[in-house]
């Protein structure tokens, strides 16, 4: 697993949790996202992120949505809201202060280049999983 915050400056007084705590939570929340069934989770309407050629993809927004600033409907399952809170965990270990309102979940989805409309600040990445 990695953890890397695109284009956020630490600030000197930033508090970050040791690693192993870190890779504790991210190896929980990996595990959390793993056990979910995919079938459904997909969107067939975020078409700057959609490749060209598909219909749907493997992609949903938990938290606050920042189209609207609406809870997301994902919210209402329980599998979801775990997954959710076990990343809330990540954040809070590796930077307390990043101020953060949602979640966006891939899976097996390499976006179109595009930029969010709802961000309000720089995004933090987090990558799970095997790669080749």
């Amino acid at each position: 697993a990695a953890l890397e915050c695109v284009a956020v400056a630490a600030p000197a007084e930033m508090s970050v949790a040791p690693a192993a705590s870190v890779d504790r939570l991210l190896d929980e929340a990996e595990e959390a996202l793993g056990a979910l069934d995919w079938t459904r989770l997909v969107t067939r309407k975020r078409r700057n992120v959609i490749p060209d050629g598909e219909v749907e993809a493997h992609t949903i927004v938990l938290g606050i949505h920042p189209a609207d600033g609406e809870q997301s409907h994902w919210m209402d399952r329980a599998d979801l809201r775990a997954v959710y809170d076990k990343l809330a965990a990540v954040m809070k270990a590796h930077d307390a202060s990043f101020e953060w309102h949602s979640v966006q979940l891939n899976k097996n989805l390499a976006t179109k280049a595009h930029c969010d409309r709802g961000n309000r600040s720089p995004s933090c990445i987090v990558t799970l999983g095997d790669f080749t």
